[in-house]
């Protein structure tokens, strides 16, 4: 009986827009695309299906073809935390608290946000990690970006104990954990004097960050803005790598120290500003 199926959620990843970058774009189904393949939004909204389009365009399906992981999701849940089928690009909604695209997170963030109102098999919330440039992202914007205490918010907000619109899936903590994806790799990797200096520059370099792609989102043409946010990243990489060895930084990171990142998407940045520059 089709009320006794459990929603599942689908995440996809797909090669970015550079292609000799490390960074895989990310998004969110509530439908296999390898069974049920999907052209655009409309027809997933006819069916019934939910697409979270992550800070990304439309894709009708994932490079590779598999999903990256899926599990169980309350899709209240889901939909009160970031809005289904609409174009975070237009949809304020639809952004989650990645309010603007390049200084609070990318796309890896807001899928993260999703998938908070998941399941999987160790009874916690699923991630994009695994995905082509997910170290580096969460180095820099955090699991589930920057703006801590409106992600906190919000999860408050939507669930059934903050008495908001969720239907009571995902995990019931209200705090992330201490230590997130990127900080447990790092405390298993380097000794504790290290990691507590790696742990400074990560607040200091993510801080920084922020600050400064805000100040360029609001000034620069989106493409000018995005490369000198990239170019940033790319800096304060350089500085992580003194001090890390070669091997550190690839395990910490996923790629040699060498190669240059574009974490942020020429084609989103600056999109969801009124005014265009």
């Amino acid at each position: 009986m089709k009320d006794l199926i459990v929603p599942t959620a689908y995440v996809w990843v797909t090669p970015a827009w550079a292609s000799d970058s490390p960074v895989d774009h990310t998004w969110v189904t509530t439908y296999d695309n390898q069974i049920t393949p999907l052209p655009d939004v409309e027809a997933v909204a006819a069916r019934g299906e939910r697409y979270w389009f992550c800070w990304g365009s439309f894709h009708a399906g994932g490079n590779p073809a598999a999903p990256l992981r899926s599990g169980a999701v309350d899709i209240p849940f889901a939909d009160c935390l970031v809005r289904p089928n609409a174009d975070s690009r237009t949809d304020s909604a639809a952004r989650g608290t990645i309010f603007t695209y390049g200084a609070d997170g990318v796309c890896h963030q807001l899928a993260n946000q999703v998938l908070w109102a998941t399941k999987g098999n160790t009874g916690v919330p699923l991630t994009t990690a695994g995905a082509n440039g997910y170290k580096a992202s969460v180095f820099f914007y955090q699991m589930y970006g920057r703006e801590k205490e409106a992600w906190n918010d919000k999860k408050t907000s939507c669930s059934p104990n903050g008495g908001g619109a969720g239907g009571g899936g995902g995990s019931n903590e209200m705090t992330d954990d201490p230590d997130d994806d990127f900080d447990k790799d790092a405390r298993r990797i380097l000794p504790p004097a290290r990691f507590a200096e790696l742990k400074v520059l990560r607040e200091q370099f993510g801080a920084e960050l922020q600050l400064g792609a805000e100040a360029k989102i609001d000034l620069l043409p989106g493409k000018q803005a995005a490369a000198e946010i990239n170019d940033a990243i790319n800096m304060y990489l350089r500085e992580v790598a003194k001090l890390l060895s070669r091997s550190e930084f690839e395990s910490l990171f996923g790629f040699p120290p060498e190669q240059r990142i574009e974490l942020v998407d020429p084609n989103m940045v600056g999109l969801d500003r009124d005014v265009e520059r």
